[in-house]
């Protein structure tokens, strides 16, 4: 694993309940995926695939009060 990153949200900081992880090689990547998607951790059942590139549409979305 390279690095990982919990994304949380800014006016209390707690978890957002994903995050991203960058690993090695793309080779160990998809043996990550290939071994945790759809597993279930702490009662909940992961998600784990590979990021879309953002849209650059140029719009923005709107903040989530």
């Amino acid at each position: 694993m390279a690095s990982t990153t919990v994304l949380t949200d800014r006016l209390s900081g707690e978890s957002r309940g994903f995050g991203f992880v960058e690993m090695s090689t793309a080779k160990v990547a998809q043996a990550a995926i290939a071994k945790l998607n759809e597993q279930t951790f702490e009662g909940r059942k992961l998600i784990v695939n590979i990021p879309k590139a953002p849209d650059n549409s140029g719009a923005r979305r709107p903040p989530r009060w």
